[in-house]
């Protein structure tokens, strides 16, 4: 400590009789953040697996997940698109766990879709990696009718694991 900030009465650094402000990962312990799903009954009920709003309260860390492609870590891509669905969401729950995180703290997916006949494999393999209870918000757009390669590709935030996933 210097003698100026002693004679200033600035011995921690802080002006006399005021509190401590530590960041919050420093006061308190990690607890899971909460997720509230909000589906107003003022609007349609969700056509599918997933919440009109999800807030996340008590969010420590939140993560970003880039766009992630049915790529295999070889860098070889499949014909079959429901292995290419398998490998993006393999690819996800790869870049979770590297956060210390897994596909219950996914918060919203954004899936762009090239041929409407892959909705259902999409949904499906949606549920079946983020699990029955998890309703993360979902959003899907793309052009329908097919044409060009068939390309799986979604990103998406999540939450836990001391944040959330985006």
């Amino acid at each position: 400590m210097s003698p100026r900030r002693a004679r200033a009465g600035l011995a921690s650094g802080r002006p006399p009789g005021r509190p401590v402000c530590l960041p919050p990962h420093r006061t308190r312990k990690w607890r899971p953040p909460v997720i509230k799903s909000h589906n107003p009954a003022g609007i349609a009920g969700p056509f599918g697996h997933y919440d009109h709003g999800v807030e996340a309260v008590d969010v420590s860390r939140l993560l970003h997940v880039s766009g992630q492609v049915g790529v295999a870590p070889d860098g070889s891509i499949s014909d079959d698109l429901e292995a290419q669905i398998e490998q993006t969401w393999l690819n996800i729950e790869t870049v979770l766990a590297e956060a210390g995180m897994t596909t219950a703290n996914v918060v919203r997916t954004v899936t762009y879709i090239l041929d409407a006949s892959a909705v259902p494999l999409l949904a499906a393999a949606r549920r079946k990696h983020l699990g029955p209870d998890c309703r993360a918000a979902w959003a899907a757009g793309g052009r329908g009718g097919g044409g060009g390669p068939r390309r799986a590709r979604a990103s998406g935030p999540g939450r836990g694991g001391g944040g959330r996933a985006v």
